[in-house]
């Protein structure tokens, strides 16, 4: 026991977000006692409440009554209450058959309280219980706000040594100064010229502005100053599929595995690079090479495995793979996550609707408590965007298309937006496949280079006055620099082509694309927009603001009704042509929508788009529904909330007046 404290003391002393932390001994806990629930919470002190910080292995309804408990309530509440352990024990194991709890302290004051149980029966003994309070006193000392305000303050790095330059190359890159980013790696450079994470990190930096060459430079040299080391193979890899160049990436872990044959971190990337171009049979190869590797315990590649086995349809051999650990107590938190959304789609596609949400549920709790950040972001983007609809002026955006008039050169140019899976995918793919367009799919190239040249230091609830007060000068660098990136992105000049910017991520920020760009013409995708929230809620994807509205269905819904409600706001005011696409349309008469759709985009008529599955298979597609671009039109994803009316029932309220706007009964 003493080692695995040393072991926690190590982990908790290494820094980071307190409720990570906490997640992270959570976990190192259960697997030490092998049990398969826990929970700890934090103690609001002023108004007598705990604060749910980690849970494992507790079902969606069970965490939303555990969220926050009054002190002498529950378990956790006697516990912080009496100020010791409280145990249960269920010789019929209905649910839990066994759970202890321990008050958390700090300086002999109660800070929170800390709990494992088992499914099995199972009654904890005096030596166990004595352990997990030993375990609590480490949390106490470590975790609470007067020592890790502390920490952080002893830790600060000095600006000037390669430790500051770093942080702040980082922070200055989430807050879109590139220059300034790359000016603090480059310090540090100098100042650590064979430092390896140096290296790398100029590396990603360059790759993620589309200087593909000067990115595979620094990782090459990451590579020669460890010697050739496998481990900075494979982080050259992971940043090549980062930013999308799929080829390098393979021959980065390629060479990894020349040097080792078995390398898990090596095989499941590159299996998913393959699933991603569609050749299963490689990627399988590959992942169980992985499992073989690691004796089956490889979780990615038991992930992977299970998502190969769905694509290929063999539903009962996927679920079993993911039934086989999805419960099993892992710090690998991300995995279980994407584990649980893959039960979802499994018990989906198998109509056992009630379970299916159940597993989506299941991930949901566990990003929600490591998502509060991107969801008070997201609540402020979405007040701007209401603002915004309603002072915008039909005025404004005739004087903006106006001046445009004096933007040299002019550009073919066609944004495609909407909302996240209301067939954004579809109909870019159907587009691509015309000989005389080319499309950029979900890249920040518009946000990083043109937004932010003319927002710069201006706060964003400011954005109209922004683009109000540009200067020609100013609106031209935002014109050039957003072309130049793009190509560098595709690797190929535009030629006269059609420029198709796909990204529902730009429906608020069609206002200023108007103001850069006055001759672009819209597309926005449409969906019932039920079926819409549906989709968003079931799809996995990393924490976000964006994507942190879909960590429940009333967020889904109010984010829909965000997107949508400013587009419904702004697009009678539009001077700049525009083109509504319902996805259902597409799908039930795929050549009608596409010859409209050419002919609003001045393209003459191609046979060619009507084969877009077979052209997008040797593409490289960003998109997270990559697995459906290489297939023909299917009609299952429509109505399909109907499967889950319960659930949306309370929601529908306010999807409604979408519904009515664009034609959904």
């Amino acid at each position: 026991m003493i080692e695995f404290l040393q072991q926690l003391e190590l982990l908790l002393k290494g820094g980071g977000d307190r409720d990570a932390l906490a997640q992270q001994v959570l976990n190192a806990t259960l697997q030490r006692f092998e049990a398969e629930t826990g929970t700890i919470h934090w103690l609001d002190k002023e108004k007598q409440l705990l604060r749910l910080a980690a849970q494992v292995g507790l079902p969606a309804v069970a965490v939303d009554g555990i969220r926050v408990i009054a002190v002498g309530k529950g378990i956790a509440g006697q516990a912080a209450a009496r100020g010791e352990p409280v145990k249960i024990f269920n010789p019929q194991a209905g649910g839990i058959g066994g759970m202890v709890c321990v008050p958390l302290r700090f300086e002999g004051k109660i800070i929170g309280a800390f709990g494992i149980g088992t499914v099995r029966p199972h009654e904890y003994t005096p030596a166990e219980t004595r352990a997990l309070e030993d375990i609590g006193r480490l949390i106490g000392e470590q975790l609470n706000v007067k020592s890790l305000v502390r920490t952080a303050e002893a830790s600060r790095p000095d600006p000037n040594s390669v430790p500051g330059l770093v942080d702040a190359a980082s922070t200055a890159w989430h807050s879109k100064e590139f220059d300034k980013s790359l000016d603090c790696l480059k310090r540090a450079h100098r100042l650590a010229p064979y430092e390896p994470r140096i290296l790398l990190g100029l590396g990603r930096y360059h790759g993620l502005r589309c200087e593909f060459d000067d990115a595979q430079n620094y990782f090459e040299k990451a590579i020669q100053v460890t010697g050739q080391k496998t481990d900075t193979i494979v982080i050259a890899g992971e940043h090549c599929a980062t930013f999308g160049r799929h080829e390098l990436a393979k021959n980065y872990f390629d060479r990894a595995l020349k040097q080792s044959t078995d390398l898990p971190d090596a095989l499941v990337p590159m299996a998913e690079l393959h699933e991603r171009h569609q050749q299963l049979d490689t990627a399988t190869e590959l992942v169980e090479r992985a499992l073989r590797a690691s004796q089956g315990t490889n979780l990615k590649a038991l992930l992977a495995r299970a998502r190969i086995h769905r694509l290929a349809n063999q539903l009962p051999e996927a679920e079993a793979v993911i039934r086989s650990f999805v419960n099993r107590p892992h710090p690998d938190r991300f995995t279980r996550v994407r584990a649980w959304y893959e039960l979802g789609m499994i018990l989906d596609r198998t109509a056992r609707y009630d379970e299916a949400m159940t597993a989506f549920q299941q991930a949901k709790a566990l990003l929600r408590p490591h998502a509060e950040k991107e969801m008070a972001m997201q609540a402020e983007a979405q007040k701007r965007h209401a603002a915004m609809g309603k002072s915008l002026t039909a005025e404004t955006l005739r004087q903006w298309r106006d001046a445009g008039a004096a933007w040299q050169p002019q550009h073919r140019l066609a944004v495609l937006c909407g909302h996240p899976r209301s067939g954004t995918t579809l109909l870019e793919q159907v587009l691509d496949a015309h000989p005389d367009a080319v499309s950029s799919e979900e890249t920040m190239i518009f946000q990083n280079e043109a937004f932010s040249t003319i927002m710069k230091q201006s706060p964003h609830d400011q954005m109209l006055e922004a683009f109000t007060a540009a200067d020609s000068d100013t609106i031209q660098k935002a014109r050039g620099n957003y072309f130049r990136f793009t190509e560098r992105f595709l690797g190929q000049p535009l030629g006269g082509r059609l420029l198709l910017d796909k990204n529902p991520s730009l429906t608020p920020l069609i206002p200023a694309i108007t103001r850069i760009f006055p001759e672009t013409r819209f597309l926005i995708a449409l969906r019932d927009p039920r079926d819409v929230c549906l989709s968003c809620f079931m799809q996995y994807l990393p924490v976000n603001p964006v994507s942190s509205s879909y960590l429940s269905l009333a967020g889904t819904a109010t984010e829909y009704a965000s997107v949508l409600g400013f587009w419904l706001a702004i697009r009678d005011k539009m001077s700049t042509p525009w083109l509504e696409i319902r996805y259902e349309d597409m799908v039930a008469d795929l050549e009608a929508v596409a010859r409209r759709t050419l002919g609003f985009l001045d393209l003459p008529w191609d046979e060619r788009v009507l084969a877009f599955n077979q052209h997008a298979k040797g593409k490289i597609v960003r998109s997270p529904t990559y697995a459906d671009v290489g297939r023909p039109i299917y009609k299952t994803s429509k109505g399909r909330w109907h499967n889950y009316r319960k659930y949306l029932e309370p929601h529908l309220a306010q999807l409604e007046p979408f519904a009515q706007a664009f034609g959904y009964e």
